[in-house]
């Protein structure tokens, strides 16, 4: 009986075994690592996210801030007052430092193409005033003066001292748009120097933009031709140029707004036109002006309205007769080469028009074209442009029309259009 025992003892060595079976845990301590490759792969998406504030700073540099109205921060009867120095022989302009911010606040600046009745200014190019900005912001200065002319300030000669009501249109600028809104996107607050012309009559205003700018490359030609009915003509010679270059930009103004003129919204003034749809004013006063002088001018007889209708007329004949290149996107009819050689084409076809048709209706133009419509003009793509080429269009467009017009012996059609 005693002898049993000790085999009852060795049974209990078992759980021995079960503390080898609790290293099993030892094993999922190493899959715990698997974590540490996500956290790779957020930094992976770490850098997506730096891709996409480099794509905000790509629209930042096209989009300008919005101008807050300083009525808002300083209140409505609110004036900026500014120390100047009055310029010699000026009873109205003076010389003072500003704020590039406060100033910009307080003046306009037309950032619109086409409607110049809200101002005189050419268009503001907005990567030219990012560049400005980052010049700015890297430590660079703006020495030239800002001009603007203030139409709601009061100048006290006795003090020198300009006071400025506290409003976004108390003035306009002058010269240096781009250098004051450059200031104004830069994160910096600069100094700028100013010349400011006082209660100024919007026709010295014009005076002193053109004066300023004319030369300069950035400034159309055409943007100076809209803005001559401001300015006096310093000599007869001068004022009767002046005079035909009213007379075509009136003419290209009427055409250009008139809805139902071939040449609806396809004249433009302050920007370059789009090739193939639009042509400049000054390529239209370039070659319609000289048409206007007495007594020689295909033009000079008519007026105004009947100017317009002629115009219209003649090239609206055109599309009919050569319809597949008007439908082009870019129509050799709207490009300089092919207005240009038109326009110099127009005083044979109205010769032809009256003495062969009695008229310079839409349908006399019509019936002329009709019999070239197999002139080809796209074999001058490419030729380029000046006045050498047009008149070589040209010259090959009326020999065309003279020889069918003989060939035919000159039968008249029973064509006619409503005008």
């Amino acid at each position: 009986m005693t002898t049993s025992m000790p085999k009852k003892k060795s049974t209990k060595k078992a759980p021995k075994k079960k503390t080898t079976t609790k290293k099993a845990p030892k094993k999922k301590t190493t899959t715990k690592k698997a974590p540490k490759k996500k956290t790779t792969t957020k930094k992976a998406t770490k850098k997506k996210t730096t891709t996409k504030k480099a794509t905000k700073k790509k629209t930042n540099s096209k989009t300008l801030k919005p101008k807050i109205d300083p009525r808002k921060t300083h209140g409505k009867n609110a004036t900026f007052e500014y120390h100047c120095i009055p310029l010699d022989g000026f009873d109205n302009a003076v010389v003072f430092v500003s704020s590039a911010k406060e100033l910009y606040s307080i003046v306009k600046i037309n950032k619109r193409i086409e409607d110049k009745d809200a101002g005189y200014q050419r268009a503001l190019s907005t990567n030219r005033v990012g560049a400005i900005a980052q010049f700015i912001d890297g430590g660079g200065v703006l020495p030239t003066g800002i001009v603007v002319s203030f139409e709601h300030a009061r100048f006290k000669r006795r003090d020198s001292m300009l006071t400025v009501d506290v409003r976004p249109d108390a003035g306009w600028v002058i010269d240096g748009q781009h250098r004051l809104a450059g200031s104004y996107e830069a994160e910096k607050d600069i100094q700028v120097p100013v010349v400011a012309f006082v209660n100024l009559p919007i026709e010295e205003q014009v005076r002193i933009f053109v004066t300023i700018n004319k030369e300069q490359k950035g400034v159309p030609t055409s943007l100076y031709y809209d803005l001559l009915p401001y300015l006096d003509a310093p000599s007869r010679r001068e004022q009767q140029k002046q005079a035909l270059q009213r007379g075509a930009r009136d003419l290209a103004r009427t055409l250009s707004t008139s809805e139902s003129s071939p040449f609806f919204g396809r004249i433009v003034s302050t920007r370059p036109p789009s090739r193939g749809k639009e042509i400049s004013l000054t390529n239209f006063i370039r070659k319609v002006a000289p048409y206007l002088k007495q007594p020689k001018g295909v033009l000079s007889a008519y007026s105004p309205e009947r100017r317009e209708k002629l115009i219209s007329s003649f090239y609206r004949a055109l599309s009919m007769v050569y319809t597949e290149e008007f439908s082009k996107e870019r129509s050799f009819f709207f490009q300089t080469l092919g207005f240009g050689a038109m326009m110099d084409v127009l005083p044979s076809v109205v010769h032809h028009a009256i003495i062969r048709k009695r008229g310079v209706r839409t349908s006399d133009f019509y019936e002329l074209f009709s019999m070239i419509g197999d002139f080809n003009v796209r074999q001058y793509e490419g030729k380029g442009t000046g006045a050498g080429s047009e008149a070589e269009v040209a010259r090959d467009f009326v020999q065309a029309l003279d020889y069918a017009l003989d060939s035919a012996g000159n039968v008249p059609s029973q064509i006619m259009f409503d005008e």
